[in-house]
């Protein structure tokens, strides 16, 4: 499924079709914000609908992955489409920024990961990453919502700077399963725990940054710093809490 029926994934589709050997995708449809296109066919490949129709679409059709052909989208854009596709866990492909494309032309070569960067908002270039390190260098680190999309991306940045454990929470334990052995793949060494929890189990969950609870079925420690997955539901509340109640904003991110 490609995100975006503009130039970009006209190319995309184009190209699929004049080398369709040296790729690994069909292009089953498209999805995009403009009414106008709706119903519309690029190259033989169909319109399907809007944003806001894409969980009946993807219920529908057999989607193995979801490529975003919108190079201009800002990082706000790509945080609400991940939100939709949350709940079907399909893997999500993007091009690069419309800065770096080759010559201004879309191709396989283009096709990446959707990466970290993506999620936030552009930074200066040569920005002195150090100060991430020192916050999350020996530090028992929380990720909530660490089964998600921008959960999952979060953990396997954040292992990079060497924590000293890594607590992954999601009410999805399959979605923890996933990612926690993905993180034992690639970072042996890691020490981690992960939890399933729900805001309605904050009791449960208190003896993470409470350690001397009773509960403690996290065995982890106090917690250190507190990584919230923004795009979840609780956001808001999750980020009045943390201020004065960290369990509660850790909690509240896993509720929807």
């Amino acid at each position: 499924m490609i995100y975006g029926a503009g130039d970009a994934g006209e190319m995309v589709v184009r190209d699929i079709r004049n080398h369709g050997a040296l790729y690994d995708y069909q292009p089953i449809g498209f999805i995009d914000d403009n009414p106008n296109k709706v119903g519309q066919r690029i190259h033989g490949v169909p319109v399907l609908g809007q944003r806001d129709t894409m969980p009946e679409i993807l219920k529908d059709y057999q989607v193995d992955e979801v490529l975003l052909a919108i190079p201009s989208a800002s990082a706000s854009l790509i945080r609400q489409i991940l939100t939709v596709l949350e709940p079907f866990k399909v893997p999500i492909k993007t091009l690069p920024t419309l800065g770096n494309l080759k010559n201004g032309t879309v191709g396989l070569s283009q096709i990446q990961d959707l990466s970290v960067e993506d999620l936030l908002d552009r930074l200066p270039v040569g920005l002195d990453f150090s100060p991430v390190q020192d916050l999350v260098k020996d530090k028992r680190i929380l990720i909530t919502g660490a089964g998600g999309s921008i959960g999952s991306e979060l953990s396997r940045q954040i292992a990079k700077y060497e924590p000293a454990r890594l607590i992954l929470l999601d009410k999805s334990e399959g979605a923890l399963y996933d990612i926690d052995m993905e993180l034992q793949r690639s970072f042996p060494d890691l020490r981690r725990s992960r939890s399933a929890c729900r805001y309605q189990e904050r009791q449960s969950f208190r003896a993470g940054f409470y350690p001397g609870s009773a509960a403690n079925h996290l065995s982890c420690g106090s917690v250190q710093a507190c990584a919230h997955d923004g795009a979840s539901p609780g956001r808001g509340r999750a980020q009045q809490y943390c201020r004065y109640a960290p369990f509660d904003a850790a909690c509240g991110s896993t509720e929807g």
